[in-house]
């Protein structure tokens, strides 16, 4: 009976914390293990990759992104971020990294963004302290990505050290090589769709933009998941919530800004699948109505 007891507890345990409300169900490495990783692929790579501390959390944990680029200057980007909630992590932007690294002699796509003057920024965890514990919010108890400010929305925001430090790096990159954003993604978990500006209103985007975006959709439905939705927040997840990422790049750059939703405990087996979406939209980037 001891025993029963003991396994119940357990049971109820993992429903507690494990479920895809509460957590993506992939277990990562300890942060500064993905921070080696970084570090690792530097020395493999010190022509193309760049690691650069941005800030700290409020425990301290340095704030990390990589650029990979050929040149210092360069002429447009793309953002990739990954566990802006910390318990949602996918195990995808961590290993983008080195895929584009390792594929760059092998992947014309990459090549040719590379060598036309393309920057690649990735944050494989905007939220460390929430990370490590697992935790939807970071240590101030705040949703980050309910923490980018919203003109548009009459919102400020930017009160948290990860995504004003973030944003104010990116800022200044953009700025010093008179660059253009062109594409974000961020990563989160658990709805299985690809999500598009606006997040705080049921308007829509110009039709240009709303055109661009329906293409990536696609093609993300093509080459991951034909059962993956696409479309602004309030129509695929039905709330509207001000202060999102997508939102924040989309009206600030005019980037083509997505959260992409993955799906609980397997989205990590589809990382083949996300570095075609990549190499596809890489492809599609060239094409003259997305320049």
């Amino acid at each position: 009976m001891k025993i029963l007891m003991t396994l119940l507890a357990i049971s109820l345990y993992t429903q507690a914390f494990a479920s895809p409300e509460s957590d993506s169900g992939i277990q990562g490495k300890p942060y500064m293990e993905i921070l080696q990783d970084l570090r690792s692929l530097k020395i493999k790579f010190p022509k193309l990759l760049k690691v650069q501390i941005y800030g700290k959390t409020k425990n301290n944990r340095p704030l990390v992104i990589a650029k990979i680029s050929l040149k210092e200057r360069f002429t447009k980007a793309i953002l990739i971020t990954g566990a802006t909630h910390g318990n949602e992590y996918l195990n995808i932007a961590d290993r983008l990294p080195k895929w584009f690294l390792s594929a760059t002699k092998s992947n014309k796509s990459i090549q040719n963004y590379l060598l036309s003057g393309g920057a690649i920024f990735i944050v494989p965890i905007v939220n460390p302290d929430g990370y490590e514990r697992r935790s939807r919010y970071n240590s101030n108890g705040k949703d980050l990505n309910r923490d980018f400010s919203i003109l548009a929305a009459n919102y400020k925001a930017f009160k948290q050290n990860e995504t004003r430090m973030l944003t104010n790096y990116l800022e200044s990159e953009m700025n010093k090589s008179k660059a253009k954003l062109q594409v974000s993604v961020d990563y989160h978990c658990c709805d299985g769709s690809l999500l598009y500006p606006w997040s705080y209103t049921k308007k829509k985007m110009n039709t240009l933009d709303l055109k661009r975006h329906i293409i990536i959709g696609e093609l993300m439905k093509d080459i991951i998941d034909r059962r993956y939705k696409h479309g602004i927040t309030g129509e695929v997840l039905g709330y509207f919530p001000k202060g999102t990422s997508k939102d924040y790049y989309y009206e600030k750059y005019k980037a083509l800004s997505f959260t992409f939703e993955g799906k609980y405990g397997v989205e990590d087996r589809k990382f083949e699948e996300h570095t075609k979406w990549w190499t596809a939209i890489l492809q599609v980037l060239q094409h003259p109505l997305f320049r």
